[in-house]
């Protein structure tokens, strides 16, 4: 599983679209319209599929796709908006 700890503005969903276009995985982000234009702008794969937190969680969860989740904190509060905290470990 790919990792990325990193602090804000550092690069981390640069790093998820060039994972993204390496391996085919799907990107699971707030908003893919947004994506997909930073894809573009980007010169990135226009293949790379991104798909909302939504779609994830009621559409895609549990099947055989590889995905690569932009912003888990995102997605932790699209499931339920009284979700106030998380913990990761480096294994995670």
């Amino acid at each position: 599983m790919y990792r990325i700890i990193k602090s804000r503005s550092s690069g981390k969903t640069t790093e998820i679209l060039h994972l993204a276009e390496e391996t085919g995985a799907t990107v699971v982000c707030a908003n893919p319209l947004l994506m997909k234009k930073k894809i573009e702008a980007e010169g990135y794969n226009d293949d790379i599929q991104c798909i909302s937190y939504v779609d994830f969680i009621l559409h895609r969860a549990g099947t055989e796709q590889s995905y690569l989740i932009d912003e888990v904190d995102g997605l932790l509060l699209t499931i339920h908006r009284s979700v106030i905290g998380y913990s990761l470990s480096p294994e995670d």
